[in-house]
């Protein structure tokens, strides 16, 4: 192959990446199918389209879950994906377009909230109901399941063509040993236990227990009632689950930077209030071997991360940390895992004996898997990090008697946070906190992740190097765990 031919392929090669890469992350889906589709349901999808042109116009969209494009009264994310291949009657059907129809409703109520021009509620009731018509009526059997035939809708936070560029495949064995040795430092801290000189404590509010008798008994009810399979609980009942098992924080104390606090905005930059210390919490779903399981996330902010040296590659404004509780089919903590809220230092604690570590693993990413030996998982557990870098180093039942008491809040409350007299997102809508920017990008762009290192919304956070993954991906646990024994 000559030159000029050999110059050729390269800007084709280029050119088809870049093609894929400005692809629409909403995957087209032929109208065709709702042949039976009334004229009130056509009127609604022409409703939906204007207001989702709308919400993108006025760059209000919401990353957490997106739009089938055909029919935008209804969203989607990794979790409803994946059952959208396994749904098979028409009972089951149905209730996934009811899940995919509620989702759809909280989404396009935050964005409305922050549109220039709110829509009236008379408004998003009507597409409400036209999306509960379309997941009921009998007259949608064959369009609802063509539809979901059509699925999955949710692309990775990956792009090929900076993959591409930057040599991506050449790169991993360095990413990978990276990783490793990140893991090894991990661990040595994890394992020292050294005290803290100085160090900041929380605690959660005085809350009151459930018997684990009664939690039970939520949960076969909740598995027994749903068509899919999956640990349907009211809000009170989450409420509940949530004020069970919310974590105790210490914190190594160098700075103000090493208190949890609220993000607020401050004139057009977003700040950390440390005045109420709160913790945010969202409940998301997972599929563990054959069993879906519900997840409790409870997420921490911190003003910055600040420099170590004088480039220092990670650190930038605001910091932030997800500890998230995996429960079985009886609501009981089968393993805890937490990430920085940028998708990094993603580490797994095993906390029971129904779980194993899989060898070998089936992902080729690189996981950090600890085992908490002698952990009493009925309640919230002790959770140590250290100043500024805020790694988790110590898992424990520690009681807190000198711990300031912090709040918590719904994590859809930083989708609307105040700005000026009107409701502003924490997140740009690409998922990102345009503020919390690093230097790491320029040095990490070729594993195709967009801003590495800053912080991220739920549903945004790509924690692979090696391979592509999410912290939100329905089947991440079985890539590195085996379930010994299960429901």
């Amino acid at each position: 192959m000559n030159k000029v031919k050999f110059q050729r392929l390269i800007i084709f090669i280029w050119l088809s990446s870049a093609l894929v890469a400005c692809q629409s992350s909403e995957r087209s889906i032929n109208r065709d199918n709702l042949e039976t589709a009334s004229a009130e349901i056509l009127g609604c999808i022409a409703m939906a389209d204007q207001f989702r042109k709308k919400a993108d116009s006025e760059d209000v969209r919401n990353a957490s879950a997106l739009a089938l494009a055909s029919m935008p009264m209804f969203h989607s994310n990794r979790f409803l994906d994946l059952l959208a291949k396994e749904a098979e009657t028409e009972s089951q059907t149905r209730h996934w377009f009811r899940q995919s129809a509620a989702l759809a409703a909280a989404v396009r109520d935050s964005e409305n909230q922050n549109l220039e021009h709110p829509w009236p509620d008379s408004r998003l009731e009507r597409l409400n109901l036209c999306a509960e018509n379309f997941a009921t009526h009998d007259m949608h059997i064959n369009s609802r399941r063509r539809m979901l035939q059509q699925l999955p809708l949710i692309s990775d936070h990956y792009s090929s063509l900076p993959q591409w560029l930057g040599f991506n495949w050449l790169l991993r064995p360095i990413f990978k040993s990276r990783i490793k040795r990140l893991h090894e430092e991990e661990k040595r801290l994890f394992n020292q236990i050294r005290p803290f000189d100085e160090s900041f404590s929380y605690k959660p509010k005085e809350m009151s227990y459930q018997k684990d008798s009664e939690i039970a008994q939520w949960f076969n009810d909740a598995y027994d009632a749903s068509p899919l399979k999956t640990p349907m609980l009211t809000d009170t009942q989450l409420g509940s689950l949530f004020a069970l098992h919310r974590p105790r924080f210490t914190i190594e104390f160098k700075d103000d930077n090493d208190l949890i606090g609220q993000p607020v905005w401050q004139g057009k930059e977003v700040a950390i209030n440390f005045d109420k210390p709160t913790v945010y919490t969202l409940h998301s779903l997972t599929r563990f071997g054959t069993s879906n399981l519900l997840q409790l996330n409870y997420v921490v902010w911190f003003s910055e991360r600040k420099p170590a040296t004088w480039l220092d590659l990670y650190a930038g404004n605001i910091d932030s940390l997800i500890w998230r509780v995996t429960l079985d089919e009886q609501g009981k903590v089968l393993l805890y895992d937490s990430i920085h809220s940028c998708g990094c230092y993603h580490k797994y604690f095993i906390a029971a004996d129904g779980i194993a570590t899989r060898k070998p693993a089936l992902s080729e990413e690189p996981a950090n898997i600890f085992t908490l030996a002698n952990i009493d998982t009925k309640a919230g557990v002790h959770v140590r990090l250290t100043a500024n870098e805020h790694y988790v180093v110590g898992v424990n039942n520690a009681e807190l008697a000198n711990a300031k008491p912090y709040s918590t809040a719904s994590y859809s409350e930083l989708s609307n946070l105040n700005y000026q007299g009107r409701s502003k997102s924490l997140f740009s809508p690409s998922g990102i906190i345009s503020d919390s920017k690093r230097i790491e990008r320029f040095t990490l762009w070729p594993t195709g992740i967009d801003s590495v290192g800053a912080m991220r919304q739920w549903g945004s956070h790509a924690t692979g190097f090696v391979e592509q993954q999410h912290f939100d991906d329905a089947t991440l646990l079985d890539q590195y765990f085996l379930r010994l024994n299960s429901r």
